[in-house]
């Protein structure tokens, strides 16, 4: 597994202006030692060609990948208008992902409450579906995250339905709920269809142990699947985001390392 961070982590420092895109892209390189990056469509400041071949460019230099482009999509609208302008939003963000070379484009669906309507989830199937047979003409996966109110059994319907290969899971981990009993079931029903993580954090213990979701439980259920994609931060918490992504980043470089460790361990015996 690779530790990378999502732009969303940083959202009231870049929302700010108290750091550009680019020089977040150095922080997490010089000082996090990362992976990779997830990038926002919100937290681009142009999407001009030589803007993002300069974002491009940057990544490669420092060692990163750009692990996945995140536009904030709804394709739940009972306006059918407002849900081809939708598809046409994720479809320039899949031709973005495409200049820049990540292989995800992570996408929404919209409210799990309007999906119960039979005639806007055909909508959205249709939609997605038109959404991923345009991405992978350049090779590209789609990644549903488990947002809106999205529980595991509405994911499961969503991947039969749209029936395409290159339709996957962004799985969040803080989105399901906050009932235990609930929350690593739904993990282990979703896990094979994940392509990547959002590693959601809120606050962290002095030992660094993340206070609302048990890592040590998650990283054995994805690693258990053979899970080898991103775990892309997403601090959410009241704390300095560059002091409490770094908690984050310690955690899980421990409990990956320890997972890989057992691994190799196995291979061994």
């Amino acid at each position: 597994m690779k530790v990378g961070c999502s732009t969303w982590s940083f959202h009231r420092t870049l929302g700010a202006k108290e750091m550009t895109l680019k020089e977040w892209i150095e922080y997490c390189a010089k000082h996090y030692r990362l992976d990779g990056v997830e990038l926002l469509a919100d937290h681009f400041e142009s999407e001009e060609p030589e803007y993002l071949l300069e974002i491009k460019n940057l990544c490669t230099e420092l060692g990163l990948t750009i692990s996945c482009v995140s536009p904030s999509n709804n394709f739940t609208q009972e306006d059918i208008k407002a849900v081809e302008k939708e598809i046409e939003y994720v479809k320039a963000w899949v031709d973005i992902a495409a200049m820049l070379g990540a292989p995800l484009v992570r996408i929404f669906a919209g409210s799990s409450n309007q999906l119960k309507n039979e005639q806007i989830w055909n909508n959205v199937v249709v939609a997605i579906q038109e959404c991923a047979e345009y991405a992978s003409e350049d090779g590209i996966m789609l990644a549903l995250e488990n947002h809106g109110g999205f529980m595991d059994d509405q994911i499961l319907k969503l991947i039969e339905d749209v029936d395409k290969d290159n339709f996957k899971v962004t799985m969040d981990l803080g989105n399901f709920g906050k009932d235990p009993n609930i929350i690593y079931k739904a993990m282990e029903n979703v896990v094979s269809h994940t392509i990547f993580v959002h590693a959601k954090c809120m606050s962290f213990t002095d030992n660094l142990h993340e206070e609302t979701l048990d890592y040590e439980r998650i990283i054995k259920i994805l690693d258990k699947a053979g899970y080898n994609g991103f775990l892309s931060i997403e601090f959410e918490g009241k704390g300095m985001e560059k002091t409490e992504v770094a908690k984050a980043v310690s955690m899980l470089r421990h409990l990956t390392g320890l997972a890989h460790r057992d691994q190799v361990n196995k291979m061994l015996e």
